[in-house]
């Protein structure tokens, strides 16, 4: 089976009426969202990852993706989570970050439209991108302490990392879900991209850290 290489090919696919057929009237939605939705995701290094909203999703009502899940993988598709309407809303709350995302960045493969767009609960919000940021710059850290670090090859890793955490950032100071990660780094300014950081000595690390912290820092201020 062709591995499916683009989002007009998977929307053109078989893949739809197979979710619709297999899930039946249990399906509200089947979305893509996460990384294959941002920019610099390449098909060929990781597949398209598509979540569920379902009226139940009991064992017994996940096994007919379970029987579908190798197939999916041929074509290069990975199923994600599942969740209910139900759980979405105190998960709004419990993890308001990732949320964030599926309500702005999805892309429907069968079903409804997976969150509404709406007020995002701010004080969990900041909360969640202080601890990602902090948690952010732990691991930073102790990835400078390995054996042959190399910085100009991990800046990139983390800026796929930071991204989704600077996109939540930004919607929380201007009110406005980013267009691109251009538009990120523009409006925070201290914060260089994978490419400029990679070209970077000593100095450019430290600024980094400190450009990370006093974000973390200010966040709610």
């Amino acid at each position: 089976m062709q591995k499916i290489l683009t989002l007009q090919e998977l929307k053109s696919s078989e893949w739809p009426t197979l979710l619709e057929a297999a899930l039946s009237n249990n399906l509200v939605s089947a979305f893509l969202h996460g990384d294959c939705l941002m920019e610099k995701y390449s098909p060929l290094q990781s597949p398209w990852n598509i979540s569920f909203i379902l009226r139940s999703n009991s064992a017994e009502d996940l096994k007919p993706l379970q029987d579908l899940a190798e197939r999916a993988s041929r074509s290069n598709i990975s199923f994600g989570y599942t969740f209910t309407a139900d759980e979405i809303i105190s998960l709004w709350h419990e993890f308001p970050l990732e949320f964030l995302h599926i309500a702005y960045r999805n892309v429907v493969i069968a079903g409804a439209v997976p969150i509404a767009q709406g007020a995002a609960p701010r004080n969990e919000l900041q909360k969640e991108c202080q601890a990602e940021l902090r948690g952010f710059l732990i691991q930073m850290r102790h990835q400078m302490m390995t054996p042959k670090f190399n910085f100009s090859k991990t800046a990139k890793l983390w800026e796929t990392k930071l991204l989704p955490i600077l996109y939540g950032v930004y919607f929380l100071q201007t009110g406005e879900y980013p267009a691109t990660a251009d538009q990120v780094y523009m409006y925070l300014q201290n914060i260089p991209n994978g490419a400029a950081l990679s070209t970077g000595g000593i100095e450019s690390q430290n600024a980094y850290l400190n450009a990370i912290e006093a974000l973390a820092n200010n966040l709610g201020v």
